[in-house]
């Protein structure tokens, strides 16, 4: 048989343990709940950035094709203009009202015959922005330094086409042209503005293959409690790369840490009660036990009074009686 204080130990530690669960599946749920406010945050935050970027992409796409078009009528002007009227002022003039950067006149051997620029006249056609295939007959006009609308890939953009004579025309608009909406507007200035959104820790644009497609990403400390999240970004219905998002909100992390807090106070003071109930418990127990015991022996004692009064009674019947019986005859 188990004893009173085996027995009281026993009902404390299967208490303590149902506490302790209870206390953990609390702040398990509460984790979780903080945890999935979060992540809502951050899913509206993508949700929006996403529609921002599409209405950028779409407008530096509408901007990149406006550029193109643009170069397309001034080297179709330049194509109209009689060969020996292609001089260096004919190209100045043109440089200078279209805010080009230059323009450069090649023949078939890809030698530089006319140009604004009087240095690079006589030169090799640089292997840059890839326009010698128009040279070997593989393409009839190339449009570079463009990125499908995302950014600039390069320091100049540009348009070459084929001369109906041979060789090409090449056109090179400075970066700052198109930097002008860029800067403002386009898609790496988004994400600069909206990296100053209050809880945002990280924001990056990465390819397909997880490579940074804007400025490296700066490296932040690990922060347990940030959540981070990806979302593809969509171009003309095909996926050219994704946004990932750190996001660690104060207010969220202050409720969390309160809640743990408060949880853990919960259970340190249940606990502490249980003990003191438990505590108060075996006093009692430890009193009643007593009081059980005292009146056993509170019995026992009277009891024990009963018949050491019925024996001394019998003594005393059975050595007075004959002497009782002697007086009698004495006195007759």
């Amino acid at each position: 048989m188990r004893s009173s204080k085996q027995w009281t130990f026993l009902l404390g530690l299967v208490i303590g343990l149902v506490l302790i669960v209870v206390h953990l599946v609390t702040w398990h749920h509460s984790d979780q709940l903080l945890a999935k406010m979060l992540a809502d945050k951050a899913a509206l935050f993508l949700d929006a950035l996403a529609v921002s970027a599409e209405q950028t992409l779409q407008a530096s796409h509408f901007l990149e094709e406006r550029v193109v078009s643009r170069l397309k009528v001034i080297a179709k002007e330049i194509i109209l203009t009689q060969e020996n009227a292609r001089t260096k002022q004919f190209l100045e003039t043109l440089q200078r009202q279209n805010d080009l950067r230059t323009i450069e006149i090649c023949d078939s051997n890809g030698t530089i015959i006319q140009s604004n620029d009087v240095k690079v006249i006589g030169s090799r056609l640089p292997h840059s922005f890839e326009c010698q295939e128009i040279l070997h007959g593989t393409k009839i006009e190339h449009a570079f330094g463009f990125s499908q609308g995302i950014f600039c890939e390069a320091d100049a953009f540009g348009y070459a086409c084929r001369l109906p004579e041979g060789g090409l025309v090449r056109l090179i608009t400075g970066v700052e042209f198109i930097l002008g909406f860029e800067q403002n507007v386009g898609l790496p200035s988004l994400l600069e503005k909206l990296k100053k959104h209050p809880g945002v820790k990280a924001l990056n644009l990465v390819d397909l293959s997880g490579k940074s497609i804007l400025k490296a990403a700066s490296n932040i400390s690990y922060d347990p409690q940030a959540y981070s999240a990806s979302f593809p970004l969509v171009l003309h219905g095909q996926p050219i790369g994704r946004f990932e998002l750190t996001i660690s909100e104060l207010e969220i992390s202050a409720l969390r840490q309160t809640s743990a807090l408060a949880i853990a106070f919960s259970g340190v003071l249940s606990c502490m009660v249980l003990v003191l109930l438990l505590w108060r418990f075996q006093r009692y127990r430890d009193h009643q036990d007593q009081l059980r015991v005292l009146l056993d022996s509170r019995r026992r004692i009277e009891g024990l009074g009963k018949v050491v009064a019925a024996v001394a009674h019998d003594v005393f019947e059975k050595i007075f009686q004959p002497v009782a019986r002697i007086q009698k005859s004495w006195n007759e």
